[in-house]
């Protein structure tokens, strides 16, 4: 991931982590930074992606629609041969979400 992509849009960085959270592939460290991270903007107990989800006005089963997203998106990309990466994705689920708040 490049830096500059994160240049004045910090909120991809939470949007990148909730996804790769959502999926399964975020690791424990980085998930308690994020807890510490969002307590700080936010407040909110220790579930770092419910206080986030109620920040955003998600609603509380945005989890699983991150994770069947990701079955659909590792199932278009192997049928074309490609290997999706979480990361990927969850780069393209920040963009998304950008996309339509703007």
């Amino acid at each position: 991931m490049s830096d500059d992509r994160y240049d004045n849009r910090p909120i991809l960085v939470f949007l990148e982590n909730f996804a790769l959270a959502a999926i399964g592939e975020l690791p424990d460290e980085k998930a308690q930074t994020l807890r510490l991270l969002v307590q700080e903007m936010w407040g909110g107990e220790d579930d770092w992606m419910e206080t986030l989800r109620g920040e955003l006005g998600w609603k509380p089963d945005i989890q699983e629609t991150i994770r069947l997203n990701w079955a659909a998106y590792q199932k278009a990309a192997a049928a074309q041969g490609a290997k999706p990466t979480p990361e990927d994705f969850a780069q393209r689920f920040a963009d998304t979400v950008l996309a339509t708040s703007e």
